[in-house]
């Protein structure tokens, strides 16, 4: 973990692999993997921050450039986590005018995302309106999709697994705790999901929602 000394923001005590504040990027076939924090990190604030702060600019409601092809694993915090900017704005929903609420909501679309190995932390981890993610694949993590205040968004031709082969590293905290789906408020929608390996077995909690 980075030093008191040597942190610039409060998040830099765990930092992450990948920490994006501006989704105007394209981001393309990016491993995050074994940082104190998530692989990839979304963050994007209300308004700019730090020696920005003077910008016109939502951040948040700005359409997304191209998140395509990326991987996150073995991360303490979790793999792919979209909340908390540094304003504490967790929503990221963009319009086609860059303005909340004016417009036209334009979709997210995070193509082929892949995340493993997270026993603590969520493999997927969103909150937001019109996300999409395609080809997503999520294995071995405590928790392979965790949504919060996620409307129209969807996952298709997913595939989430509780255990898998390549799942021996011994947990920190003895857990076995699987879990495919975690959803909280508004409507997602799932088709040709596949789930597979959520075992009942005693001393281990799975679920697939």
């Amino acid at each position: 973990r980075t030093a008191a000394a040597d942190r610039l923001l409060a998040s830099d005590e765990r930092a992450s692999a990948f920490w994006l504040t501006n989704p105007d990027n394209t981001v393309r076939g990016n491993t995050g993997a074994a940082a104190d924090g998530f692989g990839l990190w979304l963050a994007f604030p209300a308004k700019p921050t730090g020696l920005s702060a003077s910008v016109a600019l939502d951040p948040s409601s700005l359409a997304l450039g191209a998140f395509d092809d990326n991987e996150a694993h073995s991360n303490d915090a979790g793999g792919f986590f979209q909340d908390q900017a540094e304003d504490g704005n967790g929503h990221y929903w963009a319009w086609s005018t860059g303005t909340r609420y004016e417009g036209q909501s334009v979709p997210a679309t995070f193509r082929n995302l892949r995340v493993w190995k997270h026993d603590r932390g969520a493999g997927l981890w969103n909150r937001g309106d019109d996300h999409h993610f395609p080809g997503l694949v999520a294995t071995d993590n405590g928790v392979a999709i965790k949504s919060f205040s996620v409307n129209h968004s969807t996952y298709r031709g997913a595939l989430l697994a509780g255990f898998t082969d390549n799942d021996r590293t011994p947990m920190r905290d003895g857990r076995r705790d699987r879990h495919a789906v975690d959803h909280y408020d508004a409507r997602i929608v799932g088709r040709d999901v596949t789930f597979l390996n959520y075992p009942a077995a005693a001393g281990t909690r799975t679920s697939v929602f």
